[in-house]
């Protein structure tokens, strides 16, 4: 069986990396029950959210993210979540509850590794900045980082979460890394509110 990341929704192998959607049991979906004329008014007058490919909401949020396996540097990763969809960017973490949630979702969507996070202190040494220029109000380094370490002579201007095959006690803590390092990465997308 294939099954989509946080969703309901199941899919069947038909072939060699194949799937096929499996919509019964969903109102309107042939032999499903259509729920009645309650259902239709119901879901005639929900507000429509927007979406966007890829992206998925986390429960008790309003933020989607979109989890990306193939490792990219840091300004691939970010030019590839601008392009996504309109205020879409590379995932910058607000606070400790989100530092959570990032953690998690990339534990269950990247296998665990280290992903990018949207920062960086290339401009000014010291100063950490999201890859869009604004303040960044909060983090969460693991003791000793930010260090500006590194063997190439050119320091770590950007920054990593640290995932599971990191040691536990720094498991979604923070490390500055060098910005040409590939990293798999979770883009992140607030939808304007509904009308």
């Amino acid at each position: 069986m294939c099954r989509l990341p946080l969703h309901t929704l199941t899919w069947t192998v038909i072939g060699l990396g194949a799937c096929a959607f499996d919509a019964g049991g969903l109102p309107g979906a042939p032999g499903a029950p259509d729920g009645g004329p309650a259902a239709d008014a119901a879901r005639a007058d929900a507000p429509t959210v927007p979406s966007a490919p890829g992206y998925e909401q986390v429960s008790g949020t309003d933020v989607r993210y979109r989890p990306v396996l193939a490792p990219a540097t840091l300004e691939a990763a970010a030019a590839d979540c601008d392009d996504d969809v309109a205020g879409a960017h590379l995932v910058v973490v607000d606070d400790a509850a989100e530092n959570g949630v990032v953690r998690r979702f990339a534990d269950a969507r990247v296998a665990g590794d280290r992903i990018w996070l949207g920062i960086t202190d290339a401009a000014i040494e010291g100063v950490w900045r999201t890859v869009d220029g604004a303040a960044v109000d909060y983090v969460h380094w693991k003791d000793g980082e930010p260090n500006d370490g590194g063997d190439d002579g050119d320091g770590e201007d950007c920054a990593v979460m640290l995932g599971v095959h990191d040691p536990g006690p720094d498991r979604g803590r923070w490390n500055d890394v060098a910005c040409d390092e590939p990293h798999p990465y979770v883009c992140e997308w607030h939808p304007p509110a509904s009308p």
